[in-house]
């Protein structure tokens, strides 16, 4: 899954590659930003799986919005409003807020 991504993103010319992944979501990580490590958490359900993480970085929230809006539909989400996507029976929300300086992007992952 991870190479169709990537192939994915490489023939995209509104996405700038990626210089990693956040590998719980399976989601590019906007150049810029790092993985908060303490800031995940991934447990299953009976209905799918959830996940939280977050990413952070000295880049502007609107730059942050604009990677993923454009990033996303290539991967097969679909945006269903502000910050939020859907994928088959998951839905994908990420709410970014600037604090201190960094831009912090959170992402939760649940079943629909």
């Amino acid at each position: 899954m991870k190479w169709l991504a990537l192939m994915v993103l490489m023939f995209s010319t509104s996405v700038v590659l990626a210089q990693g992944w956040i590998d719980q979501l399976d989601l590019p990580l906007m150049q810029g930003m790092v993985l908060e490590p303490d800031q995940q958490t991934v447990f299953e359900t009976a209905t799918g799986r959830v996940i939280l993480s977050e990413i952070s970085g000295e880049v502007a929230p609107d730059a942050v919005r604009r990677y993923y809006a454009d990033a996303l539909p290539g991967l097969g989400w679909l945006a269903e409003g502000q910050g939020s996507y859907s994928r088959e029976d998951e839905r994908l929300v990420i709410e970014i807020e600037q604090r201190g300086g960094r831009t912090f992007a959170g992402f939760r992952l649940a079943p629909r």
